[in-house]
């Protein structure tokens, strides 16, 4: 909190790596955090992008987080198609993630939902496809889809580098499945130009 105060940041993205070593998935610091960035930088816009919270042990802090005004923008990434969640997120399945984003579009249905795809693993345009409908079931708002390129030579394997023309195929085939907002390209990230976005979302939804 001190940090965004200082920097003057209009817009933070509040992350962590997953911690399933805890009971509460890390709920209760990712509450802690907000509202501590709410006392301090009132004006500061809050996007949380989180693992999966256990649905028992983490149910009065994720409740806080989704009532207490304290996110503006609540993420939680699926990473990949259905298929290759097991290769590549070693924990949570896409299944599990598609539940946790159901029951937070159903617990705070006004609040603005995210999660993204990166792409070039080994996927099929067919599974990419399944995969984005699944997303669009969730009522989830916001997709953002990028390129995967490996961050050292011990990473998997890039596949496949896809084209300008494949990204926008990607998007349009996104909107037309009902996802509101999506932001596909070989640079797009989680957090890509996150003020930016949020910025044309409520330009394009404030009465």
């Amino acid at each position: 909190a001190e940090a965004v105060k200082t920097l003057k940041l209009k817009h933070a993205v509040i992350t962590s790596v997953t911690r399933d070593d805890l009971k509460d998935g890390g709920a209760a610091h990712f509450l802690a955090v907000c509202k501590a960035i709410r006392d301090i930088s009132p004006d500061t816009l809050t996007e949380i992008l989180t693992p999966v919270f256990p649905i028992s042990s983490s149910s009065e802090a994720l409740h806080a987080l989704l009532h207490e005004g304290l996110v503006d923008i609540f993420n939680h990434n699926v990473e990949t198609v259905p298929e290759l969640a097991k290769l590549i997120r070693k924990g949570t399945l896409f299944t599990h993630s598609l539940h946790f984003l159901s029951r937070i579009k159903k617990e705070a249905p006004k609040l603005l939902t995210k999660s993204g795809l990166i792409v070039g693993l080994g996927e099929t345009m067919k599974q990419l496809e399944k995969a984005i409908v699944k997303l669009a079931e969730t009522k989830v708002d916001i997709l953002t889809v990028g390129q995967y390129l490996p961050p050292e030579k011990e990473a998997l394997a890039l596949q496949k580098e896809y084209s300008d023309e494949e990204f926008q195929a990607i998007e349009t085939f996104a909107l037309k499945s009902g996802i509101a907002h999506v932001y596909s390209g070989y640079f797009v990230r989680s957090s890509y130009n996150a003020a930016e976005l949020y910025g044309q979302i409520k330009a394009t939804t404030s009465p």
